[in-house]
């Protein structure tokens, strides 16, 4: 929040963008192995300013220009993040569904945050039902994440809670009343309880 800090971040992202130009004139590799850092700096410099538009340009065109990239799942969830904050919340739902589906082995914390943030933004879309199949992946994925830390518990209560919630929003029923019960004997004590 700070005005001077917003400048410096404002105009690193410019540096970027200006590096990004001259770097694409340079013939040859050594300049471009540099290009999907920059862009993501520069992503990452807007988001800090919450310039979110220009976030969300920078993160696509990293995406539509290095979709393989190591980091191009970490980079969705950006994305769809930078979505959220202007109110783009079908492409912020898809960005998280996307995320999760290109999520690798060593990535499935994030890919239970991305279904878990797809399916609340679902369920303030009032589509509920549209929420479960995410969910019952979010808590398929929750269930089979390492650690023993506070924030794996938090996914996979959080997890099990959205699962029972977007079901009961649904009208599901006795399918509900059953994911809620499951859920209630699985975390008793829960802070949703």
């Amino acid at each position: 929040d700070d005005p001077a800090v917003i400048e410096r971040l404002r105009r690193a992202a410019n540096l970027f963008a200006d590096s990004l130009q001259r770097a694409a004139e340079v013939p040859g590799k050594s300049a471009a192995r540099h290009i999907p850092t920059a862009r993501i700096n520069q992503g990452l410099c807007f988001q800090a300013a919450g310039e979110w538009k220009g976030a969300r340009e920078s993160y696509a065109s990293f995406l539509k220009l290095h979709p393989d990239h190591k980091l191009a799942t970490r980079i969705r969830f950006s994305l769809a993040g930078a979505c959220v904050e202007l109110n783009e919340m079908e492409d912020a739902q898809q960005h998280y569904s996307q995320a999760a589906a290109g999520a690798g082995a060593q990535e499935q914390d994030l890919a239970v945050r991305a279904l878990l943030q797809a399916s609340v933004i679902l369920r303030r879309l009032e589509r509920p039902k549209d929420a479960i199949p995410l969910l019952k992946d979010a808590v398929g994925r929750a269930g089979k994440l390492q650690g023993n830390d506070a924030e794996t518990a938090r996914l996979v209560v959080d997890a099990g809670y959205q699962h029972s919630v977007a079901l009961i929003e649904s009208g599901a029923g006795e399918e509900a009343l059953g994911a809620l019960s499951t859920y209630l004997e699985s975390f008793p004590g829960s802070r949703n309880e």
